[in-house]
């Protein structure tokens, strides 16, 4: 199964849990509870998933399983101890902090890249050449230099979304017959 059909699917495993899990977009389901039924030994669950026509009901039979506990202190003992090294460095809840940050940031911001969080609302709108700007940032939690979050600044054009006659009556109106040599460039 291609990767990103997988990650589609185990998406809507982790939409099924609780509310108060963390999903990292790869094979990874944190929770601060333990999650009911959930422990080290396999437990196979199924579910109803979205068949992509609507036509069929289907069943997904997954297997979830407690596989490590992760603590946010060990970050904390990590930067504090003047003697830490890469060779100690708590990998796993870097990653944990790296997930919270941007599921965090998804509830505030809109996901409109693969990477990038942009605000909902654009910035500037430049609807003599048919497009927003839209303000938003990259973030992410690297180890280098005793634990850093990283935040970059971005800004993204994109061009106005709708029918292709709403958005070029809005440009211009009832003069569109007039203004058929611009509506050819702008196109």
């Amino acid at each position: 199964m291609p990767p990103k059909e997988l990650r589609s699917l185990i998406q809507q495993v982790a939409d099924s849990l609780p509310d108060t899990i963390i999903y990292d977009g790869g094979h990874a389901i944190y929770s601060e509870d333990p999650l009911p039924g959930v422990t080290t030994d396999p437990v196979e669950r199924e579910i109803e998933i979205k068949e992509p026509f609507g036509r069929d009901r289907l069943l997904l039979k997954y297997r979830i399983m407690e596989v490590q506990k992760v603590s946010s202190s060990d970050i904390s003992h990590f930067i504090t101890n003047p003697k830490a090294t890469s060779m100690n460095m708590p990998q796993e809840c870097i990653r944990l902090l790296d997930c919270i940050l941007k599921t965090v940031s998804k509830q505030s911001f809109v996901s409109l890249g693969r990477s990038a969080l942009f605000q909902q609302t654009p910035i500037k709108v430049v609807m003599d050449k048919l497009f927003t700007i839209h303000k938003g940032f990259i973030s992410s939690v690297r180890p280098q230099w005793k634990v850093r979050v990283n935040l970059d600044m971005t800004c993204k054009a994109y061009f106005v979304s709708g029918n292709l006659a709403d958005v070029m009556y809005s440009k211009y109106g009832d003069d569109m017959v007039r203004c058929s040599t611009q509506m050819a460039y702008d196109l």
